[in-house]
């Protein structure tokens, strides 16, 4: 009877971890003429200088390196989340697809509806005041009530596309505009009502 095999040790990588930002994914003094390199960063605007013939920005990415870069090459080889020139009215599902199947690696906006929490539920009764009881008492006010309790606020999400549920309606986005804490969001692909994406601002029909 062979022995028995024994497990391999289990192991805490994870490819899809951002590395440290000491650790060099590539050694620049190995690198020679003529090859090619690539590089992906989401860039914060920290200032402008449009004085000069040639306007300059300086950007800050993620892992907080800033460099300057001229308008021109702004122009030509960046995507705002906010610009747009077109727009596309498209329906829930077509939003849906732009967000899972389209939008890639971009940089977007996507107006969508929060999940409504306890605290915001709470508030919206406290608004009622002792006008609540009658408002429940109402068949058509009570149903308007229950209904507003069960909706969230809109919201704008700036930021990308970690991975896309599509079994369970949602995609996990990175907001960039949060500066502490965790960034990951979800986003309901049920209740998008727009994403601005590489110039055109796709819109709820």
């Amino acid at each position: 009877m062979p022995p028995k095999r024994s497990a391999p040790p289990a192991t805490n990588d994870d490819s899809s971890a951002d590395p440290p930002r000491s650790f060099k994914k590539t050694k620049f003094n190995e690198l020679k003429q003529g090859q090619w390199i690539s590089r992906l960063s989401y860039c914060k605007i920290k200032s402008i200088d449009a004085t000069n013939t040639n306007p300059v920005a300086v950007l800050e990415n993620e892992s907080g390196f800033s460099w300057s870069i001229g308008g021109n090459i702004v122009e030509a080889e960046t995507f705002s989340p906010d610009q747009y020139g077109t727009t596309s009215k498209v329906t829930s599902t077509q939003l849906a697809e732009i967000l899972t199947q389209q939008v890639g690696d971009t940089v977007i906006t996507v107006r969508f509806t929060k999940q409504a929490k306890p605290e915001d539920v709470l508030a919206k009764l406290t608004e009622s005041g002792d006008n609540l009881v009658n408002i429940v008492n109402d068949k058509k006010g009570g149903k308007n009530l229950a209904k507003s309790l069960l909706v969230g606020e809109e919201r704008d999400l700036v930021g990308y596309v970690i991975r896309p549920e599509p079994l369970l309606g949602r995609t996990k986005m990175v907001d960039l505009n949060i500066t502490a804490g965790g960034k990951d969001r979800l986003v309901d692909h049920r209740t998008i009502k727009h994403i601005i994406f590489k110039g055109t601002k796709y819109e709820l029909k």
